[in-house]
């Protein structure tokens, strides 16, 4: 079924958000050192959530890993960068020790993880961060259909991040930035991938937001365009 437009926009939120501040973000064309990075671990086992810092010290380049699911945080790794866009690093994962060998791009960090018990693989999309100026400037109520409205503004508790609340759904968390206009979220708080929902907002010539575009995954027949109320 193709996906309907819904057009329910007010005067005074139009004025009131105008023009999107694509400046808020800290990065339209992310790098390795910039902003988080989330995704996972797949070996023999469950897949692991896993979010990666990556930064430079004294010392030379590093990687930190966070796994809640694995309860384990701040796992500090040495950082290989080779030749091109090639990088390298080992970490304890489990009761082993796991050793990846992958390459980044902008948009991804892919590989392959080896433990004891075999290969796998380790896959990350980045997180961009954003400030409130940008969080304030998308904020609003946007209708998916007449009776589905998706709420979207900071959430003071998760330190100002863009929040959202599906009225139809009830279902609540926090939309993190691919880009100016994507964001996404993962299958609950703390745990951002896989991506369960993928949002991206839409402008008119004068750049204002002119609808938004609501998907959830792995319901790919569910995609629907909703206007800001």
């Amino acid at each position: 079924m193709p996906a309907l437009l819904y057009r329910f926009r007010l005067a005074a939120l139009a004025t009131a958000f105008g023009t999107v501040a694509t400046s808020g973000l800290r990065a339209q064309d992310p790098q390795l050192f910039q902003g988080d990075w989330v995704g996972e671990i797949r070996t023999a086992g469950a897949p692991t959530f896993v979010r990666a810092h990556f930064a430079k010290d004294s010392v030379g380049p590093f990687v930190s890993l966070d796994m809640p699911t694995a309860q384990s945080w701040g796992v500090r790794a040495a950082l290989s960068l080779n030749a091109g866009n090639a990088l390298a690093f080992h970490f304890p994962f489990g009761r082993d020790t796991a050793y990846f060998e992958g390459t980044n791009t902008k948009t991804s960090v892919d590989g392959r993880v080896s433990v004891a018990a075999g290969a796998g693989s380790l896959h990350l999309i980045p997180r961009l961060g954003y400030d409130s100026a940008f969080v304030r400037s998308v904020a609003g109520n946007y209708a998916l259909s007449p009776d589905h409205i998706i709420s979207m503004g900071p959430m003071d508790e998760a330190g100002g991040w863009l929040s959202f609340f599906d009225n139809k759904t009830r279902r609540g968390g926090i939309l993190y930035a691919l880009s100016d206009s994507t964001f996404f979220s993962g299958p609950s708080y703390g745990i951002d991938y896989p991506i369960t929902i993928r949002a991206a907002i839409r402008r008119d010539a004068r750049g204002r937001i002119d609808a938004l575009s609501w998907r959830e995954i792995p319901e790919a027949g569910r995609g629907a365009r909703g206007g800001r109320r």
